[in-house]
């Protein structure tokens, strides 16, 4: 089974008893993750029960998907903005959204860019990733998209700082996951990295590498998917037998 992962350090103040579906390689679960890391707040986190589809999974919620949050006043939250939204407002330090108003607004301009330019594109090419049952029209189109949202991201990122400032914020949230994973499949899908021509994307990859936060996070995904590849390498050796 895939890792799982708690959050945070107990707080001296009151906290809400928080619990929240998630994978370790959800882009959406992690980034409500990050935020939670760089709350320190303590979240208990669980992966679909039986998996993905499952009854019991199903069971959770009438809507269910990742992630979803259970507050313990009875409020359900999905979305992964809008639980972004949620820790930060509920959690104000340190504050993941910019004061300035323009600011502000860029961070939210680079997150909707990372999450409808990119990772929508990504997400079209996963049930692809077979080579027996690809689609290469479908990896085609998936990987010009990647190409035009990271032209979009590199017109628009700073050329140092983070996405929207000097400190880390929702937007950092939103990307991160995004990058790691881009540039983790590109390979399986005959691509380049979208880093290698693009400089002010690849600068801020490695600022937010520098970041002691970014680095677990990327090591919690690195762990979760090495785990679901060796789950499905396992099953296909079985299928073989």
């Amino acid at each position: 089974m895939p890792p799982v992962y708690s959050v945070g350090m107990p707080s001296t103040t009151y906290t809400p008893k928080l619990r929240m579906l998630a994978t370790g390689s959800s882009p959406y679960a992690t980034r409500c993750r990050m935020a939670f890391y760089a709350k320190g707040v303590s979240v208990d986190l669980f992966p679909p029960p039986d998996g993905l589809g499952s009854q019991a999974y199903i069971s959770l919620h009438p809507f269910v998907k990742v992630p979803t949050l259970w507050i313990d006043d009875g409020t359900v939250l999905q979305e992964s903005m809008a639980i972004l939204e949620w820790i930060d407002d509920a959690f104000p330090e340190p504050p993941l959204k910019p004061a300035d108003p323009a600011l502000r607004a860029r961070m939210r301009m680079i997150a909707q860019l990372a999450d409808q330019s990119i990772m929508s594109h990504l997400m079209t090419m996963f049930p692809h990733r077979d080579l027996k049952v690809r689609d290469a029209a479908v990896v085609a189109r998936g990987l010009d998209g990647i190409a035009d949202g990271f032209d979009r991201l590199e017109h628009h990122l700073p050329a140092r700082g983070l996405a929207a400032g000097d400190v880390l914020t929702l937007a950092d949230c939103v990307a991160m996951p995004i990058f790691y994973l881009v540039l983790d499949f590109m390979p399986h899908f005959g691509g380049v990295s979208p880093l290698e021509t693009r400089p002010k994307c690849a600068g801020y990859w490695q600022r937010l590498l520098d970041q002691s936060l970014v680095k677990r996070i990327y090591a919690e995904m690195a762990e979760h998917l090495a785990a679901q590849r060796a789950a499905r390498f396992a099953r296909e050796v079985t299928a073989r037998l």
